[in-house]
Order: C-alpha cells, then structure tokens, then sequence
C-alpha cells in the first residue's frame, strides 16, 4: 500500500492544531488517572470517554463487551480507513506518586499509562475532527477494557466489533520508561510473545512425615518437573513455573500438588511444540517417580506482529516530524505479552513504545505517572499515522 506523504503546510496544521488542543489533553489525561479502574470494570473511564465523544460530536458504538467503545468520523469522500486502539484498564496497584490528580481508589492506579493512552487517542480525535476538511476516508477510534487480564481484545472481537469494518491499519502505542521524550522504539515482525498459562497436577500418595517410604511424595515428581522446564527457555520461548504447592502441613506428605505459571513464544510452531514438549516431561517424570500427572494450558495472547510497510511508515513520519535520531529499531522482541495481538490475527497492524524519559519510575510501579511532557508528540503521532494512511486533500479540498 502506498503512503502519502506530509507536506510542509499539513505539517504546521498538525503542529498547531495539537498545540492549541494539549491543555484540554492533559487535563482529560488527569481527569482519567483519577479514575482508576480494574479490568472489565472501567464504568467510570467509558463515560468520560463518551463525554468527550459527544462534545466533539462523534457517533459512537458502547458497551462493547462491557465497557468498550468504538467511535468514527470521517473526512472528505473515499480514502483509507484506520483504527486507533487504546486500552481502558488500571492495575490493582497502590499509587504512591504523589501526583495532585491521584487515584481515587486506593487498590488500583494507572501504574501502566493507560490513561495517557486514552488521552492520546482522544486528543487524536480533537485535532483529525477539526481538519476533518483536509482528508479522506475514516478512522474508528477503539477504546478496549481488560487489557491487562488479556481479556478486552478478544471480547470485544467475539461482541462482532471488527464486522463490516475494513481497515487498512490499526495502530497502538504504549508508555515507556527509561526511552527519552520525544523518542519512539519499534520493530517489524514479532514485537511481544504469546503468552499461555499452565497448570500442572501430579497425584501421589500421601502419608506420615515420618514414613515417606510408604507414600508417594508429588514433590519429589514436582521438582526435577520444574528444573526441566526451566531448561526449555530459549531466544524463542520462555518457561516460567511461577507456583508451586504441595501440602499444608509440616509434616503430611500430600498425595498432590500442583505448579503453575507461563508459557511465553515468538513464533505459533515453537509455541505448538512447546506445549507437546512440556507434556511429554510432564508425563515421563511421573512415570519414573511411580505418581500421574495432568498438564493443561490456558490459551493467552498470540504474539504481536508489526506489519513491515507500516513499520517503515512509522519511522518516516517519526523522521519527519521528530528527526530520524528519534526512532529505534528494537534489537529483539520483548518476552512481554499484550492482547494487541488479538487484533493483529484480523489486520495489519502496529505498536510502537512512546518514550516517558530515563527518570521514569518502571511500569507497575506505585511510583509510575504517564509523563505529560509527552502527550503532545503521542498524539502528533497518531494523527500524522492516520492521515498519511487515509489520504490528504490540498488547500484547495483537491486529491
């Protein structure tokens, strides 16, 4: 597909446009970190969002498996079509940023930024409403609960959101720490791994503490289960045994136990496979300890692909705007999982990690605040990926 290119006039309306815009930005990005919310849950988040969809005058779909919403404008006859995705949902964390504009329940912040995102996606929405006259096409503005619990995404597809929706491309962005303001990282192919929970039972045989000769310990089948696991991982997958209980008593041998955790891929035959490999351990280890054991997985996220022309795009109009010292290409996909990818088994897509600055408290930490200083270029971003997609008109309303 070809992209358009952005003039030097375009430039300047896109610049200013957001300039005049960012107050009521970063005052809506406070107004949805005060309301922290968990996964599914985002009752509060959805009607701010949908405040300020009707103030811009946008139709708008809601309740979209639960909370979600899906919102479109259009410009100026026919011309690509775009979506901008951002995900609802806090973190059970408790906030000790010491921000003004704090959470207002006390078990959940917005530890991972995704009040900034909402309020990127919305600030596009602001400046492409108001050059409406200067483009073509659409773009469908999805905001999406449950990201965190890798829930949102794939409910919100089952709902039929993506029915009768082309799209040419679906863009995100994510809030990145220790990445400088101002700067972008991204990489074409696989970005984030799929990600598979596991739930392992061996059964036994309990008995005394004092007779182990006459029980079956399922710890003894647990243990060496869990060391070869761990000797699995690799640049293309990791295993992570998070959980491992056995018994409740000092000195009971239990007749089961179990261990849990994840399964992390890059790539659907690894992940096939791992799962076959992670099976037959399972079961040959019991065997040879004389217990059975039960291995099942629940599917996750797929991995996160970055469509190769619209990571070019990306860093264009990164070079463009910002200078092409302010974009990165990742050297490697992160072993990190994000429902993103849900949308991604539908259409070409991409994510890209928007930089909080070096000082910046880690993801997930009470400390964390999306840095305002950073709204402005998220959404020049979002705008100019949508534009140069869609297509431009000239001064004079003309292809």
């Amino acid at each position: 597909m070809q992209f358009e290119s952005l003039n030097s006039e375009m430039v300047g309306l896109l610049r200013g446009t957001v300039e005049r815009r960012l107050p009521r930005i970063r005052q809506l990005r406070h107004e949805l970190h005060r309301a922290a919310e968990p996964s599914m849950g985002e009752w509060e988040t959805a009607k701010l969002i949908e405040t300020e969809l009707i103030d811009l005058g946008l139709n708008f779909r809601h309740g979209l498996a639960g909370t979600g919403i899906l919102a479109g404008l259009g410009g100026v006859g026919e011309g690509g079509r775009v979506i901008l995705r951002a995900d609802m949902d806090a973190v059970p964390v408790r906030e000790s940023s010491g921000a003004p504009y704090h959470s207002r329940d006390p078990a959940y912040s917005h530890a991972c930024g995704h009040d900034g995102h909402l309020a990127i996606v919305l600030g596009a929405g602001m400046v492409l409403r108001e050059l409406s006259p200067r483009w073509r096409g659409e773009v469908q503005l999805l905001f999406q609960p449950g990201e965190e619990t890798a829930s949102g995404a794939r409910a919100m597809i089952e709902t039929g959101v993506l029915c009768g929706l082309r799209a040419d491309a679906i863009f995100c962005l994510h809030a990145w720490p220790g990445l400088p303001v101002g700067h972008v990282a991204c990489r074409e192919g696989a970005m984030m791994a799929a990600c598979d929970s596991f739930d392992l039972e061996v059964f036994g045989r309990g008995g005394h503490g004092a007779r182990p000769h006459l029980a079956v310990n399922p710890l003894n089948t647990l243990a060496p289960i869990c060391q070869k696991f761990l000797t699995m991982n690799t640049e293309q997958r990791v295993v992570s045994p998070c959980r491992l209980q056995v018994g409740s008593s000092n000195n009971v041998i239990a007749d089961r136990g179990t261990l849990a955790g994840t399964l992390r891929t890059l790539d659907e035959d690894v992940r096939q496979a791992s799962m076959r490999e992670m099976k037959e351990i399972a079961e040959r280890v019991a065997r040879s300890h004389g217990t059975t054991a039960r291995l099942s997985f629940e599917t996750g996220c797929p991995v996160v692909v970055g469509d190769p022309g619209l990571h070019r795009l990306l860093v264009e109009t990164v070079g463009g705007l910002l200078g092409g010292s302010r974009v990165h290409r990742l050297e490697s996909p992160s072993m990190g999982s994000e429902d993103f990818g849900f949308f991604l088994e539908h259409l070409p897509g991409l994510m890209f990690r928007l930089g909080m600055g070096e000082g910046c408290e880690e993801l997930h930490n009470p400390g964390f605040d999306f840095n305002d200083d950073a709204l402005a270029n998220g959404v020049l971003l979002m705008s100019a990926l949508a534009l140069r997609v869609c297509g431009l008109l000239n001064s004079q309303g003309q292809s």
